[in-house]
């Protein structure tokens, strides 16, 4: 007599990478500055999403990199959903080298020199739109202390 078994084998989903830290996303963010500070535009978009390169060509990255760091208004985890990879979140916000006011959420994960951050390029996806009151990120009482 033979048995058979049979069962479901349902795909997994995406792998996910591991979470960033309030800390490890912090020392991102320094490598992330150091790297628009000194023009390493390639650079930063090896810790950037696919567009970054197209981004920072079309917006000149280079010229605009901010010369200071950004302020940290806040830091949140952001949880996995379905086929969306989650992370520790940064409020950040500042002056551009140009004097443009930007407020922006930067998404890291991955861990060590691996990390990943979605708005890398944080001053150019976070600028304010002129024409508009809020900020492209999300208002908050957070941002109250971003010029």
């Amino acid at each position: 007599m033979v048995v058979l078994l049979a069962g479901c084998n349902a795909s997994p989903g995406p792998s996910m990478a591991p979470h960033s830290t309030d800390s490890e996303a912090r020392q991102d963010l320094a490598r992330l500055v150091t790297l628009a500070q000194s023009g390493d535009i390639p650079g930063l978009c090896q810790h950037g999403t696919g567009n970054c390169s197209d981004t920072a060509a079309a917006m000149d990255a280079k010229s605009s990199a901010p010369s200071t760091s950004p302020t940290i208004v806040g830091s949140r985890e952001v949880a996995d959903a379905a086929n969306q990879q989650g992370g520790r979140a940064l409020m950040v916000c500042g002056v551009d080298r140009l004097g443009r006011d930007y407020r922006n959420e930067i998404l890291f994960f991955g861990q060590g020199k691996d990390f990943t951050a979605i708005e890398s390029l944080f001053w150019l996806t976070g600028l304010k739109d002129p024409s508009s009151v809020a900020p492209t990120a999300s208002p908050g009482p957070e941002w109250g202390s971003c010029p």
